[in-house]
């Protein structure tokens, strides 16, 4: 997930966050799932969730620790939040997981960026001012839009951590 993250805040050449940095930025985007049932389609294989961005993801046929099993997918994709059986499952299945919201993480990690931008526009003159100014300007930008994303209008995040 690092990597996604670093995709999307344009430092893929690790210049500007370590990964302990870039970490610890995730960590306060981090919600624990607790046996969280899944969404499925009409033939009962394919399941989701409205997570994405999942590590450390289990599926379970009970929310009964002292009755359940661990059910194995054939196939899934962590960052959309989704797995999927080449047989018929027994409803329902549980979801047990970390997930990290990497967008709202981006939109913090590019207000970083825009304040040590905006820390050299103020030392700057003439032209070379104009150009730090505009690269703040789009980190701010960059923010908000991944900010919208994070947090949708009418969306209510709870950080739950166990």
């Amino acid at each position: 997930m690092l990597a996604t993250l670093r995709k999307m805040i344009d430092d893929e050449a690790e210049t500007m966050f370590s990964a302990e940095e870039l970490q610890a930025i995730m960590d306060r985007y981090r919600n624990h799932v607790l046996y969280e049932p899944m969404d499925y389609d009409i033939n009962y294989k394919r399941f989701w969730t409205k997570y994405r961005f999942l590590a450390s993801a289990t599926l379970w046929d009970s929310y009964d620790e002292d009755d359940q099993s661990e059910l194995t997918p054939d196939t899934s994709n962590l960052a959309e939040g989704w797995f999927e059986f080449t047989s018929e499952q027994t409803l329902p299945i549980y979801l047990k997981a970390i997930s990290y919201n990497l967008h709202g993480a981006a939109a913090e990690c590019w207000m970083i960026i825009a304040s040590s931008k905006a820390k050299l526009v103020q030392y700057s003159a003439g032209a070379t001012q104009e150009q730090l100014s505009q690269a703040y300007q789009q980190a701010v930008n960059q923010s908000k839009e991944y900010a919208m994303k994070a947090y949708p209008p009418g969306a209510i995040s709870l950080k739950r951590d166990y």
